[in-house]
């Protein structure tokens, strides 16, 4: 469960998890704070952000247009074997045609992938949504 906002400094870790005998096949979180000032117009829009994992990570945002909420894949982050990872994602080209004021959610998804014997899982640390006004 992701129970903190992008931006705020805190102590706690994302941490997901697909048991091997779990029936689901994917699980996603996505923030709980909707970012409604991001800038657009192709101007850099970064999450910094700290990872490791078993299996790969998506990682994306929702975006809400005329009533519609989509799902905009941004990059898929590649397993870290378990080692800390630190990635940095430009949001800037999924930004640029966008709407002022556009509502838009991140999120991170993992899958479990077929023939994959051990516990898909993965951990997020240190979120940071930062660009220059």
């Amino acid at each position: 469960e992701w129970n903190f906002p992008i931006g705020v400094n805190s102590t706690r870790t994302l941490h997901f998890n697909l048991g091997s005998s779990d029936s689901f096949k994917l699980m996603e979180v996505k923030s709980f704070n909707t970012f409604t000032t991001l800038p657009n117009g192709g101007r850099d829009t970064y999450l910094e952000l700290d990872y490791r994992s078993n299996v790969p990570i998506q990682a994306g945002m929702f975006k809400f247009v005329n009533a519609l909420y989509e799902q905009v894949p941004l990059v898929v982050l590649p397993s870290t074997n378990g080692r800390w990872r630190k990635a940095y994602l430009n949001y800037a080209a999924e930004l640029a045609t966008l709407p002022a004021n556009t509502p838009i959610e991140i999120y991170f998804g993992i899958i479990k992938q077929s023939g994959f014997l051990d516990a898909p899982r993965a951990s997020i640390d240190n979120l940071k949504l930062s660009y220059l006004e």
